[in-house]
């Protein structure tokens, strides 16, 4: 009995022993297999995009970590929803350094381990998509490509559209419209639709009218038809986030345009340009019904709600031009230009909510029209200086009366006023219209 007490307690001595001196070299190993100095990785070794090859683990780590600062600090991440987009910050990437060094091969590439919080993740797809897309959304395939950004240390900027992520594409839709009258222009504008009627605009491009026909086919339409199609194009794009980056209007309105609407076209001078900011093509349609053209623009909804307004439109009275001929009766008076009003029209474009509240205003252009001048002809001898004549010409209207010397010129515009004697009728509450003589017209 005693001696098999004894064996047992040197068993245990020899047991314990054992243990105590494996752990320790065990631990020992373990520690010199990742932390050993004299551990280095072969020629051809790679953890990620990083080459490691002829450092030690602990070296390895120590450079994969300072890369990963240096891609924190010069990498921008974004998931985008039309035209809403949130931040996907780079520090809430959780990288497994240690773990990723421990499982690299020699003379080949290891992947290195990333993951990105999915408490983050979750809570900006909350604030970006409501339930039902997220409902309709591949969540893990999104989370995989921002997991891909990160493992690859991929620096820049990337922007990850939800659209490209749902399980069923959302349809188009026509997202914008406009009608624009043809007048005598019918027959050219349906040449040019039969050689283009769509128009694709791809993601964040922009498209020149001009250089959509080309300049072989450019002399075949007047700028008056082309003014017309540009016109048409330019109402439908300010009902949408479409950027204007050329457009031009003419002195005096057309008789196709609308106040505020008008984009005119001049063969190598004045051209219609538009750029598409979305991540997303969209496409123009053209077709003609009777004497109209109407414009219309398919894809996909936007997420805000876009609307053109005019402000207070300013109207300016024309002045009156007299002009003085012989072979005009006295008391006779002739109208040679009826003359019309002026314009100043502000053109806004709202951005609505979900609730058609606006969240922004932007003035888009602000056209101006200037007066023509309303053209009378009165006789030779009731011209000012007659005072017996002028009376009766002009009985007690109270303006002050311009004479211009004779031989003199006139101009508004393109309404020359030149014949013997000019005369012209100030109305004073519009002397700021007028400005300084010879002064620039917005509009040319």
């Amino acid at each position: 009995m005693r001696n098999l007490r004894e064996l047992k307690l040197l068993a245990a001595i020899i047991f314990c022993t054992s243990y105590i001196f494996s752990f320790s070299q065990l631990g020992a190993f373990a520690y010199e297999s990742v932390f050993s100095p004299g551990n280095s990785f072969e020629e051809g070794t790679m953890i990620g995009p990083i080459n490691v090859s002829s450092l030690t683990k602990e070296e390895a780590i120590k450079k994969i970590e300072n890369e990963i600062l240096d891609w924190e600090a010069k990498t921008q991440l974004y998931i985008k929803n039309k035209e809403n987009d949130k931040v996907i910050n780079t520090s809430l990437f959780s990288f497994s350094v240690i773990e990723s060094v421990s499982n690299a091969q020699d003379r080949s590439v290891s992947p290195l381990l990333v993951a990105i919080s999915d408490e983050h993740y979750t809570a900006v797809l909350k604030d970006i998509a409501d339930d039902s897309l997220r409902e309709n959304l591949d969540v893990d395939k999104l989370q995989s490509d921002l997991e891909k950004v990160a493992e690859n240390l991929q620096t820049g900027e990337f922007t990850f559209q939800l659209l490209n992520y749902g399980k069923n594409k959302e349809k188009n839709e026509i997202v914008s419209e406009s009608i624009v009258a043809t007048t005598a222009y019918h027959d050219e504008i349906s040449k040019f639709i039969n050689r283009i009627n769509t128009i694709k605009v791809p993601p964040r491009s922009q498209v020149s009218l001009l250089e959509m026909i080309g300049d072989d086919e450019l002399p075949g339409y007047s700028p008056e038809a082309l003014s017309i199609i540009a016109s048409g194009l330019y109402k439908a794009v300010l009902a949408t986030n479409f950027e204007i980056i050329e457009r031009h209007y003419s002195r005096n309105l057309p008789t196709y345009a609308e106040l505020g609407y008008e984009a005119r076209i001049l063969p190598e001078n004045n051209d219609f340009v538009f750029y598409n900011p979305n991540t997303t093509e969209y496409t123009f349609q053209l077709e003609l019904f009777k004497d109209r053209l109407y414009t219309s623009i398919t894809g996909v909804p936007f997420i805000f709600g876009y609307q053109v307004i005019i402000d207070t439109i300013q109207a300016f009275e024309p002045r009156t031009v007299l002009q003085y001929k012989s072979t005009v009766s006295i008391g006779e008076v002739v109208v040679k230009e009826a003359g019309t009003k002026g314009f100043l029209i502000p053109i806004f474009r709202l951005t609505l909510d979900e609730s058609f509240d606006i969240i922004e205003k932007i003035k888009i252009a602000e056209d101006f029209y200037p007066p023509i001048h309303r053209v009378e002809i009165h006789s030779l001898a009731s011209k000012p200086g007659n005072t017996r004549e002028n009376k009766a010409s002009n009985p007690g209207n109270g303006n002050d009366l311009t004479l211009v010397p004779e031989g003199n010129e006139r101009t508004d515009g393109n309404n020359s006023v030149a014949e013997d004697n000019v005369g012209v009728e100030k109305n004073h509450k519009d002397d700021e219209l007028w400005g300084t003589p010879g002064a620039p017209m917005k509009g040319e």
